[in-house]
């Protein structure tokens, strides 16, 4: 049996920037002709697509305080799960960055709905230890069926979890509907000009990076850094103290701010390299960010990048943790700068077609059927 529609149900969205892949996810599977309601908060931009309809069920989520917020959280799903029961859609796609007691609730109440249950695991491993062993272990034996990004999350995952089925990888796609490509020429007379970009966190391994600069330094190869993004759940003061000991403040500029969208081209067009110097991940919107727009990246070797980026073709990696390694590659790139455009060149390919929505539609549609049929 086929299946026609979906409830595609996210509550953080444009908040977060979850609504580039949300309505990525969204056009795909309307390209495979199902329609998709897709419910989130009031901070995401609408985007028309065909057989994609947008529902604010969360309201102004994000704006209220954690009593209200927790209210509205609980209230925004209820009202989703009423207009899917009411439009007699059968399936609904929820997406998983970490599992508590809240979410177990959540899978309760879906449940109760008699729908059936798609979740995506975006991060195997909670980046603030967050998650509940009791409520994980519920939520993905309660889930109809399970998407990973990559092969990396599905080891890591079944490595928790040995008996879990029903489980697949699906990529995550690219950002090419949202975004426009960058031109980029590179200049070997000007310093070489890296970006750290996003939520700054201390798995992101942002003293990692600043460490390989004072080494550059010291082999006397300037570099300049940009690091655009919010603090979260971290102190910048240690960076701080970083740049300062270690002499850098001079090659550094600091945006320590979200990043609306209409600056991102910007500071992309500035940049000849994007750094992820990251000590756990599983899975990089950011990654897939830079090389839709068509930006080199330099990451740790984890298995997440790895599966993405083959090193010195699809993009660079240095040794996980390791700040001379990261230095090395970032004196070998600076003195190589024909490296970056051949780099761009293979990753335009491999983004244009590995991570392709329609293609992840089709994939992701054939997951549902398997799941609604059995």
């Amino acid at each position: 049996m086929g299946i026609k529609s979906v409830a595609l149900i996210e509550h953080v969205g444009g908040y977060g920037g979850m609504d580039y892949y949300d309505y990525g996810l969204a056009y795909g599977l309307g390209l495979n002709n199902i329609t998709v309601s897709y419910h989130t908060c009031n901070e995401t931009n609408m985007r028309i697509f065909n057989n994609v309809d947008t529902n604010y069920t969360f309201g102004n989520l994000w704006k209220k305080n954690k009593v209200f917020r927790f209210i509205l959280f609980f209230r925004g799903y209820l009202k989703s799960f009423y207009f899917a029961k009411n439009k007699k859609i059968q399936l609904v796609h929820l997406h998983f960055f970490h599992f508590t007691f809240r979410h177990f609730i959540l899978m309760f109440l879906s449940r109760l709905f008699s729908f059936k249950v798609i979740i995506t695991v975006h991060d195997i491993f909670s980046f603030f230890n967050i998650s509940n062993r009791f409520s994980e272990y519920f939520i993905l034996k309660w889930a109809d069926g399970i998407i990973v990004h990559n092969q990396a999350s599905l080891n890591d995952l079944m490595g928790k979890h040995p008996n879990l089925s029903r489980i697949n990888v699906i990529h995550h796609g690219n950002y090419l509907p949202f975004i426009n490509k960058i031109d980029k020429k590179y200049n070997n007379s000007e310093h070489l000009k890296i970006l750290f970009f996003g939520q700054i966190k201390e798995i992101k391994g942002l003293d990692i990076l600043l460490e390989a600069l004072k080494i550059a330094n010291e082999n006397n190869v300037k570099i300049h850094l940009t690091i655009a993004g919010k603090p979260s759940r971290t102190d910048f003061d240690k960076y701080a103290k970083l740049i300062d000991d270690y002499s850098l403040i001079e090659n550094i500029t600091l945006i320590l701010r979200y990043i609306d969208d209409s600056e991102i081209q910007k500071l992309y067009e500035k940049s000849d390299l994007i750094v992820l110097p990251y000590k756990m991940i599983s899975q990089s919107g950011v990654l897939l960010l830079s090389m839709s727009y068509g930006l080199p990246a330099l990451t740790s070797d984890l298995p997440a990048f790895t599966e993405i980026i083959t090193d010195n073709s699809t993009g660079f990696t240095f040794e996980t943790g390791n700040p001379q390694s990261l230095a090395n590659k970032l004196i070998d790139i600076n003195n190589n700068r024909s490296l970056l455009q051949k780099i761009t060149v293979n990753s335009n390919k491999l983004i244009e077609s590995k991570f392709d929505w329609k293609r992840i539609g089709e994939k992701t549609k054939k997951f549902y059927e398997e799941i609604v049929n059995k």
